[in-house]
């Protein structure tokens, strides 16, 4: 929690940060963004427009913004 914590403090990330993941997020990460309140880590696959509306910061894990644009990508293909 205390890394965690830190990297929201040094992304200035406000009172509702979220985490976006490329897939499924660590256990660990999700403990420790449990324990703080308004945080929040999901996988890029469940990210939708409210999720983002919501958040004060929008943090992007490695292969996080990669994913979005495929998930974007196959649903304009459709």
């Amino acid at each position: 929690t205390k890394a965690y914590r830190k990297l929201l403090e040094t992304a200035d990330a406000g009172h509702a940060p979220l985490l976006v993941t490329a897939g499924k997020a660590d256990g660990n990460l999700l403990l420790s963004s449990r324990n703080l309140p308004g945080s929040r880590v999901i996988p890029a696959a469940e990210l939708n427009a409210r999720d983002v509306a919501a958040c004060t910061r929008l943090l992007l894990a490695e292969g996080a913004y990669d994913a979005i644009v495929a998930r974007l990508d196959a649903g304009a293909s459709r």
